[in-house]
């Protein structure tokens, strides 16, 4: 079980693949605070997000539960000038992701449209920073769910559970998708995180071995 994956412990990481262990590993959630006010965590199983595992709305009290995040969707913005580009940690672009990418300079070799850059801890609210923003380009930040959710196209480069509903190459940045199903897949990402005493009771577990 990781909570995120750091210098030091990335060979335990490692081992775990290579023996063919389940792993889990968990981070804040796709939606920190949940409509109760409880704090949410996201857990994935073999993966980083939730890609499959813990797809499924877990009863009809969840289900009501999620549906009330997919009600705050907006609908796709058809304009705005800005490419925002969402940075994440180099630690965990070296560590987790495996990689190091200039994403704007690669996205600006994509778009004549001005690159905005968002660094990881900026005060900005993400509300403000998508208020011009035609897309959001980014490896796999939670500023790409925030984007779909408020209507702004995005495009994630790695494994990201904003993938159904984004693009995944910088080629697309002058034609991002806008694909159906924003609630339904807003459901799925509401059920597939947990307050820590759902996971103590075991509902985390049981989803995740469904």
């Amino acid at each position: 079980m990781f909570y995120g994956v750091r210098p030091a412990w990335r060979h335990l990481w490692d081992q775990a693949k290579a023996e063919g262990r389940d792993w889990y590993y968990a981070d804040n959630g796709y939606f920190p605070v949940g409509i109760d006010g409880g704090q949410y965590f996201r857990v994935a199983r073999n993966a980083v997000q939730a890609i499959a595992p813990g797809w499924t709305l877990a009863d009809g009290a969840r289900r009501s539960w999620a549906f009330g995040f997919a009600s705050s969707v907006s609908p796709w913005r058809q304009d705005g000038r800005t490419v925002l580009v969402c940075l994440q940690s180099d630690e965990f672009m070296a560590t987790v992701a495996g990689t190091a990418i200039d994403l704007a300079l690669e996205a600006g070799r994509h778009t004549d449209r001005p690159i905005v850059v968002r660094r990881k801890g900026d005060a900005t609210p993400i509300a403000a920073a998508l208020a011009d923003a035609w897309c959001v380009v980014t490896w796999s930040s939670n500023c790409a769910i925030d984007a779909i959710c408020a209507g702004v196209p995005a495009i994630v480069l790695g494994q990201s559970a904003a993938v159904p509903m984004a693009g995944t190459r910088l080629e697309q940045i002058e034609d991002p998708p806008r694909p159906d199903g924003r609630e339904a897949w807003v459901g799925r990402l509401a059920a597939s995180q947990w307050t820590l005493d759902e996971m103590a009771r075991g509902d985390c577990w049981r989803a995740l071995h469904g």
